[in-house]
């Protein structure tokens, strides 16, 4: 079970105009918000198989949510909130 603050690597399965689904493993799945993890230019640096490593900000809802530090800071950052387009759970 994934636990707030974290650090957990997971395989970008999933990508919507909102939002990133990750399976991390064992441990489940999570998502992030696509906002996370693009350049300067709005350019997503993740593709479906990358590998992303992030922290857990939220196990309240139905699908953990995760967020990336900024370089040269630990913890989580970012919005915690739901993404609109968030992808489903997977049974």
């Amino acid at each position: 079970m994934l636990e707030i603050g974290q650090v957990v690597k997971g395989r970008v399965i999933q990508i919507s105009a909102e939002s990133v689904f990750v399976d991390v493993g064992g441990k489940g799945e999570a998502w992030i918000e696509r906002a996370e993890l693009t350049d300067d230019e709005g350019r997503l640096r993740v593709a479906i198989g990358d590998q992303v490593e992030a922290t857990v900000v939220s196990t309240g809802d139905e699908i953990p949510t995760l967020a990336q530090a900024p370089p040269g800071r630990s913890g989580a950052a970012g919005s915690r909130r739901r993404g609109p387009d968030r992808p489903s759970r997977r049974g």
